[in-house]
């Protein structure tokens, strides 16, 4: 028997796995993974319910309790919320009136605010602004940004090159 030089011996062939093994491997992963689950959960439990556990979610909660800052019911809070709820507008037929926010939003920048933050829907409404006044209104708050108050639109991409335009 004579082989060609530039020939390799392939390997022998291996049988492939029967189909009824994988599926008894892959049941058997599974019930494995779900006994190791169910241990844990029940340790879990039962630390909980321990004593030890019980001092333990404390220290954990003490730890994250320094981590803010103290709280004086003297001093002013740190954030304001303004609700105006009762202004007409803010619904899904209805846009609040841009000049109403105008209002607000320059009379808190004279304030001095870290940050202003408005919940408001400025979504477009699939053919254009919501009201005509709301490339008006972003472009304003933009210029108040400029007047030192930090904040940006929340989207990206379009949104900003958009709000761009009106700066």
């Amino acid at each position: 028997m004579t082989s060609n030089p530039g020939s390799q011996a392939l390997p022998p062939q291996t049988a492939s796995p029967k189909p009824k093994s994988v599926v008894v491997a892959f049941l058997t992963y599974v019930g494995m993974g779900l006994l190791a689950t169910m241990l844990l959960l029940g340790g879990k439990l039962l630390f909980e319910s321990s004593s030890g556990g019980i001092r333990a979610e404390r220290i954990a909660i003490e730890i994250l309790q320094k981590q803010l800052p103290p709280f004086d019911p003297k001093k002013e809070l740190p954030v304001v919320v303004i609700d105006i709820g009762q202004q007409p507008g803010g619904t899904a037929t209805t846009a609040t009136s841009r000049a109403y926010l105008k209002s607000i939003v320059g009379a808190l920048v004279e304030r001095g605010p870290s940050a202003i933050a408005i919940d408001e829907d400025f979504s477009t409404n699939g053919t254009g602004w919501v009201t005509d006044d709301d490339a008006d209104f972003l472009a304003f708050c933009l210029r108040m940004k400029q007047k030192g108050v930090p904040g940006r639109p929340r989207r990206t991409g379009w949104w900003t090159r958009e709000l761009a335009r009106f700066a």
